[in-house]
């Protein structure tokens, strides 16, 4: 799109995918596989391909709604049936707009929100950056993929043209001041019913599950989740130890999720500048769904399972809880 290339993950999302399945079925939901009788070792037992034909076989065995738990476009399949089945994730042409990282943080930086400015980048624009250091990152990327503080002008051209080599983000990229201090992300939720402590609540506005804070980077940027399981490297902060910053980033998430009226969980990622404030730099639209259940996958929670359980939910309460919000056209 104009340039720039979403990388296709490796395998797709059918790990995280069969998580969901496999509890929700545990959760005596009943789900529809592929084949008969799927095991829960084997991630192709559990989901469909998001083409045509996954979605008329999903569709032939007795789906009636549908998880989109891949990333999505204007033009996907999927769209071609939102108005007959329920659906949990995104709308497609909605992904389009907003998983453009360099105009959504712009965007979300004009309407008054704690963004940090990107600007587009190449090496002729070199002049235009902000001081270095800066983060150097593609404009569709996954996590941390591709993502390098620079701090010269020498390193720009470097991992400007390493990208360019790799050949999977396409030839624009974006560059944003680099934040120095502690990292944090947010689950925003969308407005809905839910199960809290035990009692069903409604709430009108777009929310946020509690902060999570990120740790043990790897040359200032948190490393991929595909290479370094996030159990590994974040936990919850508990609310009675939030500071002000604390409750600004939140604040801020919640109204970020109602700018771009999101209709299924995302994440927001921050960190701090050197005095303190938390600024915003990363909106995920398709955050990370992994859960423990499976055998192997103990250690497979996701950043909002991780904040989820600080509020109360296990991985399971989690998803019936974003499964029961699923929205019709």
């Amino acid at each position: 799109m104009d340039g720039v290339v979403k990388p296709m993950k490796e395998s797709g999302y059918r790990d995280s995918g069969a998580d969901i399945m496999f509890n929700l079925l545990e959760c005596g939901i009943e789900v529809v596989t592929p084949v008969e009788n799927p095991s829960a070792r084997n991630e192709h037992d559990w989901v469909f391909s998001d083409d045509p034909a996954g979605i008329e076989e999903a569709i032939q065995k007795g789906a009636n709604a549908f998880w989109l738990n891949t990333v999505l476009f204007t033009g996907h399949p999927i769209t071609e049936y939102l108005e007959k089945y329920k659906i949990v994730g995104q709308e497609p042409s909605m992904v389009t707009t907003f998983d453009d990282k360099l105009k959504t943080n712009q965007r979300l930086y004009y309407k008054g929100l704690p963004f940090v400015l990107p600007t587009e980048v190449s090496v002729a624009m070199a002049s235009q950056l902000p001081a270095y250091p800066i983060v150097l990152k593609p404009i569709r990327g996954r996590g941390s993929q591709g993502v390098k503080v620079i701090r010269d002008y020498e390193e720009l051209q470097i991992h400007t043209q390493f990208l360019l080599d790799q050949k999977i983000y396409g030839s624009r990229f974006m560059a944003e001041a680099y934040l120095p201090g502690r990292e944090y992300t947010v689950t925003v939720m969308p407005p809905g019913v839910y199960e809290i402590a035990g009692q069903k609540k409604e709430i009108t506005a777009h929310w946020c599950l509690p902060l999570v804070t990120r740790y043990n980077h790897q040359e200032g940027i948190a490393p991929y989740s595909g290479i370094v399981a996030v159990s590994a490297n974040s936990h919850a902060i508990d609310p009675a130890d939030y500071t002000e910053s604390h409750k600004e980033m939140l604040a801020a998430c919640a109204l970020a999720g109602a700018e771009l009226n999101t209709k299924a969980p995302i994440r927001i990622d921050g960190r701090e500048e050197e005095q303190g404030t938390i600024r915003l730099f990363d909106v995920n639209l398709k955050p990370n769904m992994t859960g423990p259940g499976r055998p192997g996958r103990s250690d497979q929670e996701s950043l909002t399972a991780i904040a989820a359980a600080q509020l109360g939910w296990t991985y399971k309460q989690l998803l019936l809880n974003i499964l029961s919000n699923a929205w019709t056209v």
